[in-house]
C-alpha cells in the first residue's frame, strides 16, 4: 500500500488532468455522450429490476442524469442526495418544481430525509476517475466514501470513456463500484 501523502498527491493530479480533459471536451459533447451512458445503464439488468434508484442531480461536465431523472420518476422511486451538515442525506425527487439550489450549486429535492436505506435497490454514482479494479476517485470531499456503506444496494459508477483508467490511486476508505458503465463500454 502506497503512503497517504503520496496516493493524496496522485489524486490531486489526476483531478487537474481530467478537469482539462473535460474542459476540452465541450459541455455539449458531454451531453451527446452522456446518452449513451444512459442506455448502457437502462439495459443493464439491475437497472431494469430496480424499483427505488439512488441517483444525482448532474452539474455541468458530469454525465447528464437530469432528463433520465425524469423519464424513471415516472415508474421509480428516484431518490437524490442533498448536503446537510458536510453529509450525504437522502430525500425524494417528486418534481423539478419540488427543488431548490444547494450547496455547490447542486439542484436538491425539497421535503424529508429519507432515514432507512434499505428499500434502494440501485447507487448511481458519479466521480472524476473509474479504475478498471471497480475502484472510483470523487471530487476529494469524502461525501459518497461515507454515505456508500451504509447502503446495501448495487453501486453503479458511471462516467465517459476519458475518466475510465486502468488503474487510478485508491485509498482503503474509497468505496468500489459493482459495476462501471461509460459511453464506450461497461466494466461488470
Amino acid at each position: 500500500m502506497k503512503e497517504k501523502s503520496l496516493i493524496d498527491l496522485e489524486k490531486k493530479e489526476l483531478r487537474k488532468s481530467i478537469f482539462r480533459v473535460r474542459e476540452n471536451k465541450g459541455e455539449q459533447h458531454l451531453i451527446h455522450l452522456s446518452e449513451n451512458v444512459i442506455s448502457r445503464l437502462e439495459a443493464t439488468e439491475v437497472f431494469k429490476t430496480a424499483q427505488t434508484i439512488l441517483c444525482y442531480f448532474a452539474l455541468p461536465f458530469e454525465v447528464n442524469t437530469i432528463p433520465a431523472i425524469k423519464r424513471w420518476s415516472e415508474n421509480k422511486t428516484i431518490l437524490l442526495p442533498v448536503v446537510h451538515h458536510k453529509e450525504l442525506k437522502i430525500k425524494r425527487f417528486t418534481g423539478m418544481n419540488q427543488m431548490t439550489r444547494g450547496i455547490f450549486n447542486v439542484m436538491e429535492p425539497i421535503g424529508e430525509f429519507i432515514e432507512h436505506y434499505d428499500s434502494i435497490d440501485l447507487v448511481i454514482v458519479p466521480g472524476l476517475a473509474f479504475d478498471l479494479n471497480k475502484n472510483r476517485m470523487g471530487y476529494g470531499k469524502g461525501f459518497y466514501d461515507r454515505l456508500l456503506p451504509m447502503i446495501e444496494a448495487k453501486k453503479a459508477g458511471i462516467c465517459f470513456e476519458f475518466q475510465l483508467f486502468e488503474q487510478i490511486p485508491a485509498d482503503t476508505f474509497d468505496q468500489p463500484m459493482d459495476l462501471i458503465l461509460t459511453d464506450a463500454r461497461s466494466v461488470l
